[in-house]
């Protein structure tokens, strides 16, 4: 887990256009998604 991130991507949000905002968001989410399979997996 990384909080600083976490902390720091609502500024970056918010400075960005929706559309943008959602892709991190997403992306964020597919990480994290992958990053929790993984961990079942092993």
């Amino acid at each position: 887990m990384q909080p600083p991130r976490q902390a720091a991507t609502p500024l970056i949000a918010s400075a960005l256009p929706g559309w943008e905002a959602g892709a991190i968001a997403r992306g964020e989410a597919r990480e994290l998604t992958h990053a929790i399979r993984a961990s079942q997996l092993s």
